[in-house]
């Protein structure tokens, strides 16, 4: 009988595959073997063509649950004879076939295991599955298969040896498989680095009461280290920010279970299904006024109304979880701007400054991962705003039909991602902080490389944001210097526009779409500060349509981190704002700054962030911003806040040379001086800024619109924008990447498509 080799490219590695290929081919009564390789999954089987064709077509349709098969093939050999049917040693090469898989949460089944009585597993710390655990962070080289992870050093007990290699079994090929009898090492030590306990039931029972004292533990979690604090203890939550400079920046939290978190915030259908999802990733949910777990709301998201979310998506966290029962602060172990810390050594070194106790077990972390963060508008569009631990780094479906050769894109500095395209696959890495700061550009170096190495990358073009001064800029120009490789720079906004298009599968439509890209700031064509811009796409051609008008830029940097500067800089001309306004300054520094104004500098910005700083100013939001764009989420919530069915309008003068927006500050200046509620005001900037979305719309006859940048990670600016729809317009949303600058990286790949014509 003729002999068949196939081949699946794709998520096909560390998601049981093998496993589910030997059940269906001995189901069958098939003669052959399955492999991981360099270049993907294997199978190569002897049976009639028909047969062979059959099987081959199951496998496809019925890949595992986390699998993802981007191609497949299958083609004669030449006619081989074998006994039975196996699964074989893998074997390496180039990894042009295989994406990593991401780190998945626990999953029901090993969370019942670990619940059981019974069961070997109970309460053990670090229980995994074939569908469950972690992967992309501990895996050092595909294929993945137990010694290409860290792993590697602990060999497994006589029972799960035997649950690996027992043909059906619910652990078979499972290169996590562990158990108390082959555990992961744990050891739990003071802040001081003092060793206090390796015995794992004695380490839950001194985390258990140390947290409930109201002390803080740092805890390893899949990427990286985690502070936990009781979230109902307000001296323990400002210890908490004491410690990690961090005055009013929201924390996360922890939650034993949904029908806890149920009983503290408003949890729709929609946060449900996202916080039991296999990336767990934190959801932002409307805070109840009344907590039922005594939950310390407004310290936890400080004016805010929302609080962060998330459920114990690893065994130890679980196990913590239903010992201390009650919501629990989660939040990276690092200094506020720094990345996570996911080294032992340095969890000994420097994480005694933040906790009282650190939990370290030894499974190295070689990809580092913040939790990913999402949330819903009231009509349930889902917004990304971190793409991180259980996305990061794959990306589906590969949208590029022209590029034939490497790519690596640096992306932006205040969101670092970077992004690699190569064949048939694209790759974004997870947040990887802000790259103003030294340790986050170390971190993304070391990512870089990391992934380099795995797939054997070596990039024959680089892309990058065309600001000079940014960080993730200058290294691709060393690199280009180091290697001859060509580079090319792009616009921040362009990069964004193209972005939206590209994961709505635009790219090659010839169609007219408008832009909206609004953020606070990015290096523009014309040596301006660009943030409120709208562009067209015509014919395969970007132009900027319009914009905020110009207003000056007030003390560089500073601007974005205090409001009250973008106030004066927008009011300069207004006298009927400078009651609302003067407070704000000393009389120093009101004379300073307004001189300044009156003769600004030659730099001026469109920026829409900046615009909203302004308005959140004027209503009370925030003069000064302790963490990024803080002002301009209390906006937000206030907006939410509002009840009523009646919004005021606030307009703009649209004309060639810019959008005036003076009519607009002047109206929200005398609904103030009117005494006006200020939920309702805000509530009004937000459906005003849509109408004009709409205004345009219908101006240019374009009704195919697309939206980017960190803006429209406002979920009332969403909600507002999908109620307007007159019912003849296409709106494009990201999807899977983040409105904010980690989408950079992708829309300058796919800038670089599009320029190949």
């Amino acid at each position: 009988m003729p002999t068949y080799h196939m081949r699946f490219r794709g998520i096909v590695q560390g998601v049981g595959f093998r496993p589910f290929v030997y059940q269906k081919a001995h189901e069958l009564g098939l003669k052959g073997w399955v492999k991981n390789s360099g270049d993907g999954l294997e199978i190569r089987v002897t049976d009639t063509d028909a047969t062979a064709r059959q099987f081959y077509h199951y496998v496809y349709k019925n890949a595992p649950p986390h699998a993802l098969i981007i191609k497949k093939s299958i083609r004669p050999v030449k006619e081989e004879s074998f006994s039975n049917f196996s699964i074989i040693e893998s074997t390496s090469g180039k990894q042009a076939g295989t994406l990593l898989a991401p780190d998945i949460a626990l999953c029901d089944s090993c969370r019942m295991e670990m619940n059981d009585e019974a069961d070997r597993r109970y309460r053990y710390a670090f229980t995994t599955c074939l569908h469950c655990g972690p992967r992309y962070s501990i895996i050092t080289q595909v294929p993945y298969d137990r010694p290409n992870t860290t792993m590697a050093h602990l060999g497994m007990c006589v029972e799960c040896q035997a649950e690996y290699d027992q043909p059906g079994a619910y652990r078979q090929h499972s290169q996590t498989n562990s158990c108390p009898d082959c555990t992961i090492p744990m050891c739990l030590y003071s802040g001081n680095g003092e060793e206090l306990s390796r015995d794992a039931d004695a380490i839950l029972e001194i985390c258990t009461e140390v947290l409930k004292s109201g002390m803080i533990l740092a805890v390893k979690g899949i990427g990286g280290y985690l502070l936990l604090a009781d979230a109902t203890n307000q001296v323990c939550i400002e210890t908490l920010r004491e410690r990690k400079h961090r005055p009013a920046k929201p924390f996360a939290v922890m939650y034993p279970d949904v029908e806890m978190a149920k009983r503290d915030a408003v949890i729709s259908q929609h946060h449900e299904d996202a916080l039991r999802a296999p990336d767990a990733p934190v959801v932002l949910c409307e805070r109840k006024d009344n907590t039922a777990s005594g939950l310390c709301g407004e310290r936890i998201a400080p004016g805010l109304g929302t609080v962060g979310i998330l459920l114990p998506y690893s065994p130890l966290y679980e196990l913590i979880m239903q010992k201390v029962k009650r919501p629990l602060i989660a939040t990276s172990a690092n200094l506020s701007g720094s990345p996570i810390i996911y080294k032992d050594k340095q969890a000994l070194e420097h994480l005694g400054h933040f906790a009282d106790y650190i939990l370290v077990f030894d499974r190295d972390i070689v990809a580092p991962q913040d939790d990913g963060v999402v949330q819903y508008t009231t009509s349930g569009k889902r917004i990304l705003l971190r793409r991180s631990r259980g996305l990061a780094p794959n990306y589906q479906p590969y949208p590029f039909k022209k590029i034939n050769k490497p790519v690596l894109a640096m992306g932006a500095d205040l969101k670092g991602a970077f992004a690699m395209a190569d064949g048939d696959k694209v790759l974004i890495s997870q947040f990887l902080g802000n790259q103003e700061s030294y340790d986050s550009q170390v971190s993304y170096r070391e990512t870089l490389q990391h992934l380099c190495e795995h797939y054997s990358f070596k990039p024959e073009v680089l892309l990058a944001d065309s600001h000079p001064g940014y960080h993730s800029t200058q290294l691709a120009e060393e690199m280009s210097r180091e290697e001859g490789t060509e580079l090319h720079t792009i616009q921040h906004h362009k990069a964004h526009f193209m972005a939206v298009l590209a994961e709505n599968g635009l790219l090659n439509s010839n169609e007219d779409i408008l832009g909206f890209i609004w953020d606070g700031t990015g290096y523009g064509e014309d040596n301006q500060i660009w943030g409120g811009e709208i562009f067209i796409r015509q014919k395969n051609r970007i132009s900027r349509l319009n914009h905020l008008a110009y207003f000056p830029v007030l003390a560089g940097d500073k601007m974005s981190k205090e409001p009250r500067l973008s106030a004066i800089s927008l009011l300069r001309n207004v006298p009927e704002a400078e009651h609302l306004l003067k407070g704000h300054f000393s009389e120093r520094e009101w004379d300073f700054y307004t001189k300044m104004a009156a003769y600004p500098e030659r730099v001026s910005t469109s920026s829409m962030g900046r615009f909203l700083d302004t308005i959140g100013c004027l209503l009370g939001a925030g003069t000064h911003n302790m963490y990024e764009a803080e002002t301009a989420m209390k906006l937000e919530n206030m907006a939410r806040r509002y009840s009523g069915k009646k919004l005021p309008d606030y307009e703009f003068e649209l004309s060639n040379i810019g959008i005036n927006w003076q009519p607009f500050l002047a109206g929200i200046i005398r609904d103030i001086s009117k005494k006006r509620d200020i939920e309702e005001i805000a509530a009004g900037v937000f459906h005003s800024l849509a109408a004009m979305i709409y205004q345009i719309s219908k101006e240019t006859g374009i009704n195919r619109l697309a939206f980017s940048g960190g803006v429209f990670q406002n979920a009332v600016l969403v909600d507002e924008i999908i109620k307007q729809n007159p019912g003849n317009a296409e709106l494009l949303f990201h999807k899977q990447l983040s409105p904010n600058d980690e989408n950079i990286p992708f829309g300058q790949i796919a800038w670089y498509e599009a320029a190949l014509g």
